[in-house]
């Protein structure tokens, strides 16, 4: 992966789970206690049910990159076009100590954090867009695709897509 774009990708968690980062208007919240650029293609969810955080903090919020495709090329340079997931997951609610579903409330509360949550990170990659034009210019959001539950985690991700030109 060009480092550029790694770079690009740590810039965009930063920006939504650093407090002190400037212009940031809708951090989320509560903020992830596991956050990275993930290899591969899945993700594994590691901070929900008994390996959740504490602190306050919930979750595992991540990017990272899809298939990448090379659409031209010539001159010594290749245009190549990229996508990646920006996903996070939450402790998602659980059967109650008599072994029923959980409660209504508990179940509404995760739909409302995962709406939440995709708010958040379709805003911060549009400002960041903006922003930081030589890093996501052009990153298009494609789709968000809901996650789980499953493994005591619910949550969703983003796919992005942007173009990088590489000449040698």
């Amino acid at each position: 992966m060009n480092p550029t774009l790694l770079e690009c990708f740590h810039e965009l968690l930063d920006y939504l789970t650093d407090p002190d980062q400037e212009g940031r208007d809708c951090p989320l919240t509560p903020e992830p206690c596991r956050v990275a650029v993930y290899p591969g293609a899945e993700v594994a969810w590691d901070t929900c049910e008994t390996l959740g955080c504490g602190s306050g903090k919930d979750g595992q919020l991540w990017v990272a990159a899809q298939p990448a495709v090379v659409t031209e090329q010539g001159g010594g340079c290749r245009r190549i076009t990229w996508t990646a997931e920006v996903g996070i997951v939450r402790c998602a609610a659980g059967p109650r100590g008599d072994g029923s579903p959980p409660t209504v409330e508990a179940v509404e509360a995760d739909a409302a954090q995962q709406s939440a949550d995709s708010m958040a990170i379709m805003r911060a990659i549009t400002a960041r867009t903006a922003e930081r034009p030589e890093c996501l210019d052009g990153v298009e959001l494609v789709s968000w695709q809901p996650l789980g539950p499953s493994g005591g985690c619910v949550g969703g991700a983003w796919t992005i897509r942007g173009v990088l030109d590489e000449c040698c």
